[in-house]
C-alpha cells in the first residue's frame, strides 16, 4: 500500500526489519520535498531573525543583508551536518563495523548479502540519499560558482555511490562513507557562521579543526575504506551474481564501484591542495582575514543566496589568479558562498 509518511519506510517485515524495493524511490522523493520545506521554514522563522540580531553592522545595508542571508544558509547546513553526523555515527558505533572493533572494515563484507535493514538505518540511508539528490537540484537552480563542474561531479558520484550501494546490498560500506564525509562539513559551515558573526578568533580556531578533520576523515579514513573495497571485498564476498537472491558481485561492478571511490578521492585531494594553500597563507599572514573573500562569481563570484555544498574549494578559488591580483581579490575563504 502506498502511503505518504516520511517516518515510515516501505517493505516492513516485522517490528524492526525492512526489505528494499521500488517504492523506496518514492520515500526518497518525499524527503527531497520535505528537505526543501524544512530548509525554507527554518531559515525564514528561526535563522533569519537570529541573523538580524547576531550579524554586526556593515559599511552598507546591502553588505549586511548579504551576510545575513549567508549566515542563514551556512547555519542551516551546519545544523544538518551536526544532526546527520551524530545520527549516523551513533548507528555506526552500535554496528558490527564500528571503528572501535579490530579489523572493522572487514565487517562491511562479512555475512553478505545484507538483505534487510532496521527501521532507523533505512530512514537514515534514504534521507541521506534525498539530501544529495536535493543538492543536485540546488546546484543547477542557483547561479553557478567557479567550481560548478567539480561540485557537479562530486554530487553525481555521491548519488551514484549511495544508490548503487543500496540496490546491491552494500549498505554497510555506504553508511560508513556517508558518516565519514559529514564530519568535516560541520566545522566548515561553523567557521563560516562565526565569521559572519564577527567572532574572528573562534572562526580561526574552527577553521584549524576543519583542516584536521578533513585530513583525518576524508584522506585517511576514507582512504582505508577505499582499500577495503579494493582488497577485502573480493576476499570476503562470494563471487556470485544472483540478483534474485540479493547477491551482487561481479568484476565489472567491483571495478565500477572502486572507480567511483577513486574519482571522489581525486576530487577530495584536489580540494585538499587548496586547503593547504589557504593554511600556508594563514600562517604567513597570521590572520585568516587576509585570505577571505566575500565575492561571488557574478560579482566576482556568485550570489549571496548560494546553497551550501560540501566543498572547501570556496576557500581557495582566487589563489588561481596571478600574484599581481589586488588585495581585495586575494582575500579568501569563508564568505564565499
Amino acid at each position: 500500500m502506498i502511503t505518504i509518511n516520511p517516518l515510515e519506510p516501505y517493505y516492513r517485515l516485522d517490528d524492526d526489519n525492512y526489505q528494499k524495493g521500488p517504492l523506496d524511490a518514492l520515500f526518497v522523493l518525499q524527503w527531497v520535498a520535505l528537505l526543501f520545506v524544512l530548509r525554507e521554514y527554518t531559515i525564514r522563522w528561526l535563522l533569519r531573525p537570529l541573523g538580524e540580531k547576531m550579524i554586526p553592522e556593515q559599511s552598507s545595508k546591502k553588505e549586511r543583508n548579504k551576510n545575513v542571508v549567508r549566515f542563514t544558509e551556512q547555519s542551516w547546513s551546519c545544523l544538518y551536518y551536526i544532526f546527520f553526523w551524530s545520527w549516523g555515527m551513533t548507528l555506526v558505533l552500535n554496528s558490527s563495523f564500528s571503528p572501535m572493533n579490530n579489523e572493522w572494515t572487514k565487517y562491511f563484507w562479512t555475512q553478505y548479502p545484507h538483505l534487510t535493514m532496521t527501521k532507523i538505518n533505512k530512514i537514515y540511508y534514504l534521507t541521506q540519499a534525498a539530501f544529495w539528490v536535493q543538492q543536485l537540484f540546488v546546484l543547477n537552480i542557483e547561479k553557478r560558482r567557479k567550481d560548478h563542474w567539480q561540485m557537479f561531479a562530486h554530487h553525481c558520484i555521491t548519488v551514484s555511490l549511495v544508490v548503487i550501494s543500496y540496490l546491491t546490498n552494500y549498505t554497510r560500506v555506504g553508511q560508513a562513507i556517508l558518516v565519514t564525509m559529514d564530519h568535516a562539513d560541520i566545522f566548515l559551515d561553523g567557521a563560516k557562521v562565526f565569521k559572519y558573526m564577527g567572532w574572528e578568533k573562534l572562526c580561526d580556531a574552527t577553521f584549524v579543526v576543519f583542516m584536521l578533520s578533513w585530513v583525518f576523515t576524508r584522506q585517511i579514513v576514507f582512504g582505508k575504506i577505499i582499500w577495503s573495497v579494493w582488497v577485502e571485498a573480493p576476499f570476503y564476498v562470494e563471487h556470485i551474481w544472483s540478483p534474485s537472491d540479493g547477491h551482487y558481485y561481479s568484476d565489472g561492478l567491483h571495478k565500477f564501484f572502486l572507480g567511483l571511490l577513486l574519482a571522489l578521492q581525486l576530487i577530495l585531494f584536489f580540494w585538499l591542495i587548496l586547503i593547504i594553500k589557504v593554511a600556508i597563507k594563514f600562517v604567513r599572514s597570521n590572520n585568516v582575514e587576509d585570505i577571505r573573500s566575500d565575492e561571488d562569481e557574478s560579482e566576482g563570484d556568485n550570489t549571496a543566496s548560494q546553497e551550501k555544498t560540501p566543498s572547501p574549494s570556496s576557500f581557495a578559488e582566487p589563489m588561481s589568479t596571478s600574484s599581481s591580483t589586488s588585495s581585495s581579490q586575494t582575500n579568501q575563504e569563508l564568505r564565499k558562498r
